[in-house]
């Protein structure tokens, strides 16, 4: 499970700020957002060494700002978005990940704006269907 787990099943607005955090560890994900709600996740140090674990998952027509945070070491993804989800992330470093930095599956959507990605094993963003 993951170390941060946000979720809603019905139409619930969450306004919950994390702010200077070290999250890492826990499979499948670090910190994990699924369900309608919005989080915002500010200057927090993230990351998963978990095999095929991501640092940051947002599922389930998941609404979040991630904003400036180091998102690193993952064994997986640095970030997956899947399932109708509408992240925005901003002034984020994804860096130093198995897989790819940013991965878009079928349905999901987001902004990156600003972002430093590098040093990933397979591309900085991958959109998939």
């Amino acid at each position: 499970m993951a170390c941060i787990h946000f979720a809603s099943k019905t139409d619930l607005w969450l306004h919950i700020e994390t702010n200077r955090n070290n999250i890492f560890g826990s499979s499948p994900a670090s910190i994990c957002v699924c369900g309608i709600c919005t989080v915002e996740i500010i200057k927090n140090s993230v990351a998963n060494s978990q095999q095929n674990g991501s640092a940051i998952l947002c599922q389930e027509e998941a609404t979040a700002l991630f904003d400036s945070n180091d998102v690193q070491h993952s064994g997986g993804n640095g970030v997956l978005v899947t399932e109708s989800s509408n992240p925005i992330f901003k002034s984020n470093t994804v860096h130093d990940c198995a897989m790819s930095g940013f991965m878009f599956q079928s349905f999901a959507t987001g902004t990156l704006r600003n972002n430093y990605v590098h040093s990933n094993l397979n591309a900085g963003l991958c959109v998939s269907s």
